[in-house]
């Protein structure tokens, strides 16, 4: 009896020594998410421009030997599940009722030029070095601004055309020989 309960004990302890762990680790993520809320805009711009420089490396490796079309399906479908994970555990799920017909055209409208723009990047990595097909993608930011100021009516700075320029010159030199 003494060796049974001994062994219950064991079972008992391992079990709390386990679940404090499991509590002290949800603590710890509480806090983590208390922070990241308060992250200033350009940390958060920081961890954009090294998410998307990682994305870029791991879609070059992951190219090789399959087709890129197919490996933007894969990437798609990861994207899709990440995206709804999130949205179902930050509680921001919105009903498809929701939209109007406005936000339907125009978020239609950048899912197809999205799709397009991902098939011709991933083909792009593919053939291509890395350091040559990124910065031609960066070229994006200079020609949103460009139609922003022709379709928004957005008007940017004299110091914000000084940087696009220099951002559309960076691009010439690294993507061009």
């Amino acid at each position: 009896m003494g060796l049974k309960f001994a062994f219950l004990r064991g079972i008992e302890l391992e079990f709390k020594r386990r679940w404090m762990r499991l509590r002290r680790w949800h603590l710890f993520l509480r806090s983590v998410e208390v922070e990241f809320k308060q992250i200033s805009l350009s940390v958060r711009r920081s961890e954009n421009a090294l998410l998307a420089a990682l994305t870029a490396i791991f879609a070059k490796i992951g190219l090789e030997g399959i087709n890129s079309h197919f490996a933007t399906f894969i990437r798609t479908i990861v994207i899709i599940l990440c995206l709804g994970a999130f949205l179902r555990y930050a509680k921001i799920w919105q009903p498809l009722s929701s939209l109007t017909a406005r936000n339907w055209v125009f978020l239609i409208l950048s899912g197809l030029a999205t799709g397009a723009s991902w098939l011709a990047y991933f083909k792009a990595l593919q053939i291509g070095k890395a350091y040559q097909v990124v910065p031609i993608d960066k070229l994006s930011v200079v020609l949103v601004v460009i139609i922003a100021v022709i379709f928004l009516g957005e008007r940017p700075s004299l110091r914000e055309w000084l940087a696009l320029a220099l951002i559309g010159a960076g691009v010439m030199m690294l993507a061009f020989k």
